[in-house]
């Protein structure tokens, strides 16, 4: 299996990764001690990893990088719970512009990632795709938050450790696997 990098809207190749010629998507991040990758089999599919950072890095990012709805929030929360409500969000909005392929040249604080679906207002790209964008908080590591943005709504997150996939030459093979929930309630 081929990986194109192709980009969409301009032709050049530093696009989005994709499985050439297959139905799969995938997305990949990492933190310093960890990789996860997102597959699905239907629509496209974003993810990011991040750990929770300290207080002050929190509250420089904040006011360039959250909607004026979502600092209204974001500001009325106990200090304590701001770094951590803070990497909720921009894993999410971080997922979504991977899924579409945009990156960081998306204006996050044009993307309100705080309900079940990304909330688009301000100016972003003229190629910013018409579809949804699904977000979803999965459950991950202490210290951690892990996001998923896909174009189909997810139902089940299933995890695999590398020693599950060594376990199992056979692809038809039963592996030991753990479904994960939302591990943040809606609204920050």
């Amino acid at each position: 299996m081929s990986i194109d990098r192709t980009c969409a809207y301009c032709g050049a190749g530093h696009g989005r990764p994709r499985f050439a010629g297959a139905q799969l998507d995938y997305s990949v991040s990492h933190t310093r001690d960890h990789v996860v990758v997102g597959v699905v089999s239907e629509g496209l599919v974003g993810v990011d990893v991040d750990t929770v950072p300290r207080r002050d890095t929190v509250d420089r990012l904040a006011t360039k990088a959250l909607t004026p709805h979502e600092r209204g929030v974001w500001d009325r929360l106990p200090e304590d719970q701001r770094p951590a409500a803070f990497v909720r969000l921009w894993t999410r909005k971080e997922a979504a512009v991977k899924l579409t392929g945009h990156g960081l040249a998306a204006a996050l604080s044009a993307l309100d990632a705080n309900g079940p679906e990304l909330v688009v207002s301000g100016r972003l790209p003229a190629s910013w795709p018409p579809h949804k964008v699904h977000l979803r908080d999965v459950r991950w590591r202490a210290g951690h938050v892990l996001a998923l943005a896909s174009t189909s709504p997810v139902q089940h997150v299933i995890r695999l450790s590398p020693e599950d996939l060594l376990r199992s030459p056979d692809p038809g093979a039963d592996v030991t696997r753990s479904s994960f929930g939302n591990s943040y309630p809606t609204g920050i």
